[in-house]
């Protein structure tokens, strides 16, 4: 029940549908008998390629070359927080949508334009996002004293001002959990995340369904997000039985290799980090796929 309790706790914080738990309760039930070679076999040399490895490459000349004007949807905290401070660091202009003063002038003071509002209005998610060639949503967690999660309603806002405004370029940061990556989980641990992982999934589902003739979408899932400094050795995946943890900063740097990164348009990418040990992996990281940028 300890667990159980800590699982539930973490769904408040944005961008993170999993905890830095190390915990029993991640470990897998299903059999896993060397699935990252198996999935190997079937996948197309394409899918082989699509893994990007968060290795030392210069992240500035990856960042900028598009896409310069980027709108980050829960940038005051979490893997958004990170995704703000890299892309400003290699020369991006960001804009952010906020909610308090005190975001604001954290942000302000790294150089983002910020725009105050709530990503529950579509028209202040729009107005924020006017004016930009690319976005990223990693919002994520419930809000207010009403407890309603903003994991589906401000990702629809997000990605429907997208589409209104022309903005093609679209990263949306979710869950391994989500979709078909379910059966990477445990009974036990789906369970626990299931409000969270249901409303991730409708955003996914919407994007896919409805935005993929207007809007080149990349959808990253992370696995078990964890507060540290950046390994550089995380991978994106496409392997759905992959799961494990992955710092913040890391999930950030992946991201943002993914705006300007052909390859993975209109792919759905596991983030795993294979040198950190946990006891919720079920020891598949994805690495059969890897791609170095």
């Amino acid at each position: 029940m300890r667990t159980i309790a800590l699982l539930l706790a973490i769904l408040a914080t944005p961008a993170a549908a999993f905890a830095p738990v190390r915990s029993g309760a991640w470990v897998s039930t299903r059999s896993h008998t060397s699935p990252a070679l198996s999935m190997a076999d079937n996948l197309s040399e394409d899918e082989k390629r699509l893994n990007i490895a968060n290795d030392d490459g210069d992240l500035k000349e990856q960042v900028t070359g598009d896409f310069k004007k980027i709108f980050v949807a829960g940038g005051s905290k979490g893997v958004g927080r990170e995704l703000v401070s890299q892309l400003i660091a290699s020369g991006c202009t960001v804009k952010c949508l906020v909610r308090s003063e005190e975001s604001a002038a954290d942000l302000k003071a790294e150089g983002a334009i910020c725009t105050m509002g709530d990503a529950f209005s579509y028209k202040d998610v729009e107005e924020a996002m006017d004016d930009c060639d690319a976005c990223v949503t990693t919002l994520g967690g419930a809000t207010g004293p009403d407890g309603k999660r903003v994991d589906y309603k401000g990702n629809s806002n997000v990605i429907e001002a997208a589409g209104i405004l022309g903005v093609k370029r679209l990263v949306l940061v979710t869950s391994v959990g989500c979709g078909d990556s379910k059966g990477a989980l445990s009974d036990e641990a789906y369970s626990s995340l299931e409000a969270a992982l249901v409303e991730k999934d409708k955003a996914e589902k919407m994007l896919v369904k409805f935005y993929s003739i207007t809007t080149d979408w990349t959808i990253v899932r992370p696995g078990g997000l964890m507060t540290a400094p950046a390994t550089g050795k995380a991978i994106l995946t496409t392997d759905t039985t992959a799961l494990g943890a992955i710092n913040r900063a890391d999930v950030a740097s992946l991201v943002a290799k993914c705006i300007n990164n052909k390859e993975t348009i209109k792919k759905t990418l596991s983030a795993i980090d294979p040198s950190i040990e946990t006891a919720f992996g079920n020891g598949n990281f994805g690495e059969a796929q890897k791609f170095d940028v």
